[in-house]
């Protein structure tokens, strides 16, 4: 019936699920499993002798091993692989304090740090450690955690004080072992409404919270006091801690139920909330009258507890009965019922056997065991029963086997089965043949197996191996008249594997308005028999905001990745995120996110207030400012889509951190009068903001025409430009105009005359405050700059002008050697600038344009002798008419005319009228009575004429 081997050497097996050991310990002996710190909650002791702490180690390999209480106890041993060393402690030196008949008639004395009391283990390779208190009228046992394996939150599961009953105190108690120095601890308290702790001079109760600070070594004892007709209870406290700890828990002597004589006590060893998982298989105890006992205990909010697929309770984080955790019968008051727990979110599951007096059918006393979640189940487990001793001895010792069935139906024959015990071989030939004492099968459809269960009884005592191709749980128990004791085995490569320090990590693509497509969370490292699998995922709301995180559906301790999602809500605003990755081994890293929405880009105006004409454009301008530390790459655009204004500048842009970026848009008059905005986009539509655009457009105060005197002009001539300015038809303040700089450029075949070549009638009392001439002979361009000023401002002169300018220009008398023909210039035209302090005002429009035509004439025919090529300043240069005489050519016979003008155009004299042969001839002006000023002298013939402008001083 079963498949019975001889010894094998076991290989290690890593399984998913890693200690939550800090990574500075990965290197240490202490993460290779070969470190136990533990230490014994009270246990009631009715007899002073012969009761012990034994402990039971199990080598991986040929090993020294020391058991240490500080001061107190110390054994020394060595073990081959595979072999069971047994180390028996004192109860005087193995348990943190004594409790007797008489302590437990007192008051509850107040919980207490003791320190260097707990009980060291340490191993030269890795070991197994299974603890049995085996005391004279009591005992129980648990599964050592290797220090590495420890975490820094628990929640502890003991048992009501039964007290009320003898009246006397029977309290719920937590052992804490710090295994670091400067350890701070924190202790919620759970429990019920009669719970109260005394410590440190004060009584606290339920949702109050204890604090200590432990060095390595030292042990905190809690032990429950308060109201003991409402059945006092430390069940549902949390431990936080900020360096790992040890958590035992217990009670002193526990009735279970606490109406169900006679009590024992029971302890075991609290496994860290990130070992919890989601399903739990929970075989019967066979024989029994009644079903099961067990206690469910939640961690998070809307906590759905099922029992084979139904749902039974919620629970909730707090840690308060019926809050917090739960105890249920898994048949209620009928026989025994193969059960499973499951739960939405992570849950423990404690089984407490009740004592035999609930239905005298069978000899035992209660206990209390841990059942595992099926990610911690293993291929192979080694354990071994609590030898005979003076105390007490287990003649009935037993397993429950839980495991996936091959196909519908049980099979044992999957399991090899091997014993070290007093025969060292199970057979049927000497009696030592295992017996199945129950079987049967799990209802649940949560997962696509089918799982089942055996209940074994142990034919002698020893050390067993037990392994199957597929992983399962096994829990050794044993009872007695007076005695109990039960707890999970473990593989000896269990606590023998690599230690999971790698958090999980993140990786996703982000796409421009912040969405995380793509996304995978993978738990590290790649080596799957060291990696934990992942745990959860959990968006920290205090640290975020502005987004939605979606996390596929994952098994925890069993799902190594699964795929995530997250969504800024509203793409226009700033968003933060900070994800927490946690994995079985309690690596946390935390994934910090971070979006920009374009609000919060401001624009300031520059240039907002503008002067234009009827259908005239000009420019507003403002400043775009980036607030953020990142770069954005936009789209600008104007709405509404119109005429009356337009983007100048680039459309699109790189905005730089902390950037203030000049953007430029073409106005004109918008007759409709609509809002206007610039529409700044980074990825589509939704990421869009529309910033106002307000700007105030006032109009030209001055209109201006210009032209020649005449349009065609040949070489040695001079011409008069005359500059008008005309008030338009709107009534903006004139007075303003204090200043006006007027600037044109020109072909270098003109010259300009000095200031006295400017006349303003109508306004005699503006100044010129400077004129300036740029020239770039290269380009045959020149600059002319002129600024005038009234303090008075403009006034209306006339209904139509208000200031004229005359500007004399001079073309030179010979082409080669001051200017190069070029097509371009014998047709030009001049558009002054004009300037004024009145902003933003900046310029006047223009009704005409002088345009000016060069003829191609010869010099030679008729000409003034003595002009200038260059600027003609006589004030300047000195290049005045000599003697008052002037000098002309006449190529042919004609008849000539010379009249001189004065700047009005008004003619003074006529020095010459009549015929003259061609030949060289000159004239006196001197006796024609001018006055100082600006004059012209134009020569003319029947065909052709020529003018020069000279000054009188």
């Amino acid at each position: 019936m079963y498949k019975l081997i001889s010894f094998f050497i076991f290989f290690f097996m890593y399984i998913a699920n890693a200690g939550s050991m800090p990574q500075q310990l990965a290197e240490s002996t202490a993460a290779k499993g070969c470190e136990f710190l533990f230490s014994i909650p009270p246990v009631f002791e009715e007899a002073k002798s012969d009761n012990f702490v034994t402990i039971y180690v199990i080598a991986s390999e040929d090993a020294e091993v020391t058991v240490e209480v500080t001061s107190q106890y110390f054994s020394k041993k060595k073990a081959k692989a595979n072999e069971m060393l047994v180390f028996e402690i004192d109860a005087s030196f193995g348990q943190v304090m004594e409790w007797t008949l008489k302590t437990n008639k007192k008051t509850v004395p107040a919980s207490r740090i003791y320190p260097d009391r707990a009980i060291q283990i340490n191993a030269t390779k890795p070991v197994l450690c299974y603890v049995v208190c085996q005391y004279k009228w009591t005992s129980d046992g648990f599964v050592a955690l290797p220090t590495y394996y420890l975490g820094n939150r628990y929640i502890v599961s003991t048992y009501s004080d039964m007290g009320s009953y003898y009246n006397a105190y029977f309290p719920s108690e937590v052992t804490i072992t710090a295994v670091e120095d400067d350890t701070d601890v924190r202790f919620v308290l759970g429990g019920n409404a009669a719970t109260a702790v005394k410590y440190a001079d004060s009584i606290y109760y339920s949702g109050d919270t204890l604090k200590a600070t432990l060095d390595k070594s030292d042990v905190w004892l809690i032990m429950s006091d308060g109201e003991l007709s409402g059945y006092p209870d430390l069940s549902g406290s949390a431990v936080l801690s900020g360096k790992p700890v040890a958590v035992n828990s217990g009670n002193v002597c526990a009735n279970i139920p606490v109406k169900n004589t006679t009590c024992d006590y029971i302890v075991s060893m609290d496994f860290p909330v990130n070992y919890w998982g989601k399903v739990y298989f929970v075989p019967p105890i066979a024989s029994r009258k009644y079903s099961q006992i067990v206690r469910i205990y939640a961690q998070q909010d809307s906590t759905i507890v099922y029992k084979n697929d139904m749902p039974v309770d919620t629970l909730f984080a707090g840690g308060v009965e019926n809050i917090g955790w739960i105890e249920m019968r898994m048949n209620g008051m009928n026989a025994p019922q193969a059960a499973v727990i499951s739960a939405n979110k992570p849950i423990q599951v404690s089984f407490y056997f009740p004592g035999s007096r609930e239905d005298d059918i069978v000899s035992g006393d209660p206990f209390m065991l841990p059942i595992l979640p099926i990610d911690m189940y293993q291929n192979n487990i080694v354990f071994c029963t609590p030898r005979s001793s003076k105390a007490n001895s287990f003649n009935l010792n037993y397993i429950n086997l839980v495991c996936p069935l091959d196909g519908d139906s049980l099979d044992i024959s999957q399991f090899s089965i091997d014993c070290y015990g007093e025969a060292n071989v199970l057979n049927s030939e000497q009696g030592n043949e295992l017996k199945v004492i129950d079987k049967g099968i799990f209802q649940y459809n949560g997962i696509s197996k089918k799982f089942g269960y055996y209940t074994i009884q142990l034919p002698v005592s020893g050390t067993y191996h037990i392994a199957a191709q597929t992983n399962f749980a096994c829990y050794p128990f044993g009872f007695a008249e007076f005695a109990s004791y039960a707890f999970p085995a473990f593989s000896l490569a269990y606590f023998n594997r690599g230690i999971d320090i790698e958090p999980p990590v993140a990786v996703a693509d982000v796409a421009c308005d912040g969405s995380v497509i793509s996304g995978k969370i993978k738990d590290m490292p790649d080596n799957a028999e060291q990696r934990s699998n992942l745990y959860s995922v959990a968006l920290l709301e205090s640290e975020s905001q502005n987004v939605k995180l979606t996390v596929s559906p994952f098994v925890q301790g069993i799902s190594s990745e699964t795929n995530w999602e997250m969504n800024t809500v509203d793409v226009r605003y700033d968003a933060i995120a900070a994800i927490q990755l946690v994995d079985k081994a309690y690596n946390i890293d935390t994934v910090r996110y971070k979006y920009y929405g374009l609000k919060g880009i401001s624009m300031e105006p520059v240039r907002d207030n503008i002067c234009i004409e009827g259908n005239m454009r000009d420019t507003v301008v403002f400043n775009l400012h980036n607030p953020k530390d990142t770069a954005f790459t936009l789209k600008l655009a104007t709405y509404p889509k119109s005429n009356s204004l337009k983007l100048k500048s680039d459309s699109i842009i790189t905005l730089l951190p902390y950037e203030t970026h000049k953007v430029v848009f073409e106005t004109g008059v918008d007759t409709a009068n609509n809002e206007k905005f610039l529409i700044i986009e980074k990825c589509h539509t939704a990421d869009t903001i529309m910033l106002p655009l307000e700007y105030t457009i006032t109009h030209y105060p001055l209109c201006m025409s210009g032209k020649m005197d005449r349009a065609g002009y040949s070489i040695g001539d001079s011409g008069i430009y005359l500059l008008k300015f005309i008030h338009n038809s709107y009534n903006e303040d004139l007075k303003k105009i204090t200043e006006m700089t007027i600037k044109f450029d020109y072909n270098n075949i003109f010259t300009y005359l000095d200031t006295a070549s400017i006349h303003l009638p109508e306004l005699d009392n503006w100044t010129i405050v400077y004129k300036q001439i740029e020239e770039n002979f290269d380009d045959h361009i020149s600059t002319f700059t002129m600024k005038i000023a009234n303090p008075n401002g403009l006034y209306f002169a006339d209904t139509n002008s208000i200031l004229h300018a005359r500007f004399l220009f001079l073309l030179p008398v010979n082409l080669e050697n001051s200017f190069v023909p070029q097509s371009n210039a014998y047709h030009f035209s001049i558009e002054p600038q004009i300037a004024t302090n009145y902003f933003p005002c900046a310029t006047f429009s223009s009704q005409e344009i002088a345009k000016i035509n060069i003829e191609k004439i010869c010099g030679d025919e008729l000409r003034f002798i003595q002009i200038s090529p260059y600027h003609f300043d006589i004030a300047a240069d000195g290049n005045s008419i000599i003697n008052n005489e002037v000098k002309y050519s006449l190529g042919f016979d004609c008849n000539v005319k010379i009249s001189i003008f004065n700047s009005l155009g008004e003619e003074v004299a006529i020095p010459v009228d009549g015929n003259k042969t061609k030949g060289n001839y000159s004239f006196n002006f001197a006796g024609y009575n001018l006055s100082s000023g600006i004059y012209f002298c134009e020569l003319r013939t029947l065909t052709f004429h020529k003018i020069i402008s000279f000054f009188k001083y």
